[in-house]
């Protein structure tokens, strides 16, 4: 019920009513659709996509008004459909006030997308893009609930360097929203089972605070720029309850960093981005007000990536990444960790869009990859061998988009 307050709260904003109409300008309407299909050799991703899934959908409608100089007012709602999570629930993706005061000082408040990375703000626009899937070593989709937006506010600006080139940068401040039956919940559940005879459920998340910063330096020469972008965050898994235990779960403040460079030269594009996360766990395990034990781990995550697009013509787009992911960047090849393999995810990815007109878009991908750090292990049970995952496997992906 709060989303649909909050739909109805912001259309009211953007579409004013008659009395006002005369005092507002026309209001932009955009919107997308896509429709994926994924399949996989061994293990599943994301999704069912051993025995192939159209679970694999994004659909968003946007409506934007300038009523004033310099002021923006917009809001989106969105759904979507990834294997077990979305199931194509309405929501308000974002809703935001951004008024651009001058070119070196901006305010924006609302609901507002993270712009971590290159792509984080508009990774649900396929038509922005060549590769279907982003590269899961920095883009997570199992971070992408947490990493999505906040509600809070924040300024941002450009200015010139001498001899350099100019500087824009951001900072926002906020909390958010993360349902204890999203993505992340999921995955928390899954890796908790994964290793202990339970069944779990998680009753509350709570982020107390997120702060995200970025500076994004556009050289001089023409089509290089360089980005940082970090954020630091303040969430806590209350509680995980099964059949009378319960695991408490604090975690310090933890910080998100990515660090990007891109370059584009005449039908080419190089963008290479790196991210790490650290952070710190304390789980405590209790039946009733017994405390059983407690554990504290610690997480040093690296994920990276390096790509090339070619828009051969006005028809033909094509991409290639190279993509790599550590659950621990201090044990690289899992010596620590059975099976190893779980250690890392490595993916080479190969990607061809086609342009069909203006407005419609298919596209094709292929991924083979060694590792499965990235996989769910609720998604993947153990077989008859008591095998959970296979080492090597590869992935085919399809989709067709359209844009209003």
């Amino acid at each position: 019920m709060k989303n649909v307050a909050y739909i109805f709260i912001a259309i009211s904003v953007i579409i004013p009513g008659k009395s006002m109409a005369a005092a507002f300008p026309e209001v932009d309407i955009h919107g997308f659709i896509s429709q994926g299909y994924l399949l996989s050799s061994e293990n599943n991703y994301i999704a069912d996509s051993k025995d192939g899934t159209f679970e694999f959908n994004e659909l968003g409608i946007n409506f934007g008004t300038n009523p004033l100089p310099g002021l923006f007012l917009g809001v989106q709602l969105f759904a979507n459909d990834l294997g077990k999570t979305g199931n194509d629930e309405l929501t308000l993706d974002w809703a935001v006030a951004d008024y651009k005061w001058r070119p070196y000082l901006g305010l924006k408040a609302g609901k507002l997308k993270l712009p971590y990375g290159l792509y984080n703000d508009t990774r649900d626009i396929d038509m922005l893009r060549v590769s279907i899937l982003l590269p899961q070593s920095v883009y997570l989709e199992i971070q992408r609930e947490s990493m999505n937006g906040l509600n809070g506010g924040g300024v941002y600006g450009k200015f010139p360097v001498p001899f350099i080139g100019k500087i824009s940068y951001e900072v926002l401040a906020g909390t958010m929203n993360i349902s204890k039956d999203g993505s992340l919940a999921y995955y928390i559940e899954s890796i908790i089972s994964s290793v202990a005879p339970i069944s779990i459920n998680i009753t509350k998340i709570d982020v107390n605070s997120f702060f995200y910063y970025s500076a994004t330096l556009h050289t001089n020469l023409r089509g290089l720029l360089f980005k940082y972008s970090g954020s630091i965050i303040d969430i806590n898994v209350e509680s995980i309850i099964n059949a009378g235990y319960q695991i408490d779960r604090a975690m310090d403040p933890f910080q998100v960093n990515v660090y990007s460079v891109q370059y584009s030269f005449h039908n080419f594009l190089f963008t290479s981005e790196c991210l790490l996360i650290d952070q710190k766990q304390r789980d405590k395990f209790y039946v009733g007000d017994v405390l059983l034990g407690s554990q504290v781990k610690n997480d040093h995550m690296l994920g990276n990536y390096a790509s090339i697009s070619w828009s051969i013509n006005e028809l033909f787009e094509l991409e290639y990444y190279y993509s790599q992911f550590f659950t621990d960047r201090n044990d690289k090849k899992g010596k620590n960790i059975t099976p190893s393999y779980s250690a890392y995810q490595k993916d080479h990815c190969l990607a061809l869009r086609y342009n069909i007109n203006s407005y419609w878009i298919v596209k094709v991908e292929g991924h083979l990859i060694s590792g499965v750090g990235l996989l769910n292990p609720s998604e993947n049970p153990p077989g008859s061998s008591g095998n959970r995952y296979t080492k090597n496997w590869s992935l085919l992906a399809l989709k067709l988009s359209y844009r209003f």
